[in-house]
């Protein structure tokens, strides 16, 4: 079996629905999943480096599948030796998943291309099979909202975790000072609401969390990382959890609801302070 050296995943969402075929289809909307890993080959004794991008389409239905495309990707290795990574046509869920994060594997082809004649490994007998683990985050409905990987450099699954227990507040109105679903949530609190199902303390307002965790830049953010802005004085006011990429969930003011805003929106990209990765 190969070793898998180590592997970074980070999640970029689209959130643009795709349109259904008829009236009878059920909505879907498709999340593109940047993949670095590094596999070591054995049979070649060298490091192969892998780019790509997965699409990930469905939703927890009858059938639990999730469709995976590889619409993007590079391999290459120390020698120059190239290799195309390929697969998985979709990966299965095996437990319900309504408001639910599930883990699922998603095993690839990674073959050699371009070998000589005489070369000793060749597409039939130096095909490998390196597995990505994912966080697959569904809605109460089944419909698939977030993913994120569980591996050495992605996001952890706690992280993930959180974020499905903030996501299922989607649509809650904003209550000052409120951090239960049974009186509403105001941004820190629904943060430290949703960190706290998953064991994990932290203080009751932003500017107390964002001492919190390590620092992550913008655009290294995984879901699960907080995202933090401040007003004209410096002082650090709201906070939101980043889906990964430019998408953040959040509590923003009264009058208003638990919701999803971008990161790319002139007002929080003027007001942005800096985010923080808490496990």
């Amino acid at each position: 079996m190969p070793r898998l050296l180590g592997f970074c995943l980070s999640v970029a969402l689209a959130w643009s629905a795709a349109q259904p075929s008829d009236a009878a289809s059920t909505r879907s909307h498709v999340r593109s999943v940047p993949v670095v890993i590094a596999v070591f080959h054995e049979a070649t004794g060298e490091t192969v480096g892998i780019s790509a991008t997965l699409d990930l389409v469905g939703r927890c239905d009858s059938h639990s599948f999730i469709h995976v495309a590889v619409v993007r990707s590079t391999a290459t290795s120390e020698s120059g030796r190239r290799y195309l990574f390929r697969g998985a046509d979709f990966v299965e869920i095996a437990e319900p998943c309504n408001n639910v994060t599930a883990i699922a594997g998603a095993v690839f082809d990674l073959i050699p291309i371009g070998v000589g004649r005489h070369d000793a490994c060749d597409a039939s007998n130096c095909r490998v099979h390196p597995e990505v683990e994912l966080a697959l985050t569904f809605d109460d409905q089944g419909e698939l909202i977030a993913a994120a990987a569980t591996g050495e450099g992605g996001a952890s699954l706690e992280a993930a975790r959180a974020l499905e227990v903030a996501l299922r507040y989607l649509g809650t109105p904003y209550q000052w000072a409120g951090s239960t679903p049974e009186t509403g949530f105001d941004a820190p609190g629904l943060v430290q609401y949703a960190y706290l199902q998953v064991g994990i303390q932290l203080p009751r307002l932003a500017d107390q969390q964002f001492l919190s965790g390590t620092a992550v830049s913008a655009s290294g953010l995984l879901p699960g990382d907080l995202v933090f802005f401040m007003d004209f004085t410096g002082y650090v006011y709201h906070v939101g959890m980043s889906l990964g990429g430019d998408k953040f969930v959040h509590a923003p003011h009264t009058g208003d609801v638990v919701k999803i805003s971008s990161l790319n929106e002139p007002f929080y990209a003027g007001q942005f302070a800096g985010a923080r990765r808490i496990t």
